[in-house]
């Protein structure tokens, strides 16, 4: 059974300049989840999907990396992530094998561990749903959450207001890892956000999704924590 892997990494950051080849901890950003890929075993071809030409320069000649161009139409700020990931996978299947699954990660993934792309697969072919992504849950109930205008608090779900946490349901989030899915559903666009998706926990304090320079620094910390734990 065939599984590639991309990781879609464009250059025009607007709050982060240079995001997915900025270096962090060392490293350009997008080379620790590309280590992870790696690590799982579970891909038999990993591909960097980018209009970016530092990335391109730093993995033309990496012999487990292959550069797939991507143009400037599927790179813009309202480019929606699955509809570029469906381009690049057309691009892929005009010179490879088709593959029974693709998984997509993002290149700021830096907490990734190869253990959760494994874990998660493994339950996702068990499964035999057509999608799995790591989900995590809000560090705070949200439904206690309110809006500030003018510096006045208005809360946003008023019936909650006086409700102890502990008996408020636990909601989750998209984590911004990894987004495993069987290429017949990627082509088809049947929608992610459905039974037909197998959600992966994962703690909160082991995700980040860096859109800022406060992100990043949170990032950071974290990454520096969770450095040598397994899981």
């Amino acid at each position: 059974m065939k599984n590639y892997c991309i990781i879609p990494a464009r250059k025009n950051s607007k709050r982060i300049k240079n995001k997915n080849s900025k270096n962090f901890c060392g490293k350009p950003i997008i080379q620790w989840p590309i280590e992870q890929a790696i690590k799982s075993k579970k891909f038999d071809k990993i591909f960097v999907y980018t209009d970016d030409i530092k990335i391109k320069k730093l993995y033309k000649k990496k012999k487990n990396i292959i550069i797939i161009n991507r143009n400037s139409k599927c790179a813009s700020d309202f480019t929606p992530v699955l509809k570029s990931i469906r381009t690049c996978i057309k691009e892929i299947l005009k010179l490879y094998a088709r593959p029974k699954n693709i998984c997509y990660i993002l290149p700021t993934a830096v907490l990734l561990k190869h253990i959760y792309l494994t874990k998660s697969y493994n339950l996702f072919i068990k499964s035999k749903k057509k999608f799995c992504f790591a989900v995590t849950n809000f560090s705070y109930p949200i439904q206690r959450s309110f809006t500030l205008k003018n510096n006045k608090i208005s809360m946003i779900m008023k019936n909650s207001k006086l409700r102890r946490s502990q008996d408020l349901a636990k909601v989750y989030h998209d984590a911004g890892m990894f987004y495993w899915g069987n290429t017949e559903a990627y082509q088809k666009k049947i929608e992610m956000y459905s039974k037909e998706t197998l959600p992966f926990k994962i703690s909160n304090h082991k995700t980040i999704d860096i859109d800022d320079k406060n992100d990043w620094n949170n990032a950071i910390v974290k990454f520096k924590y969770l450095k040598n734990s397994l899981f």
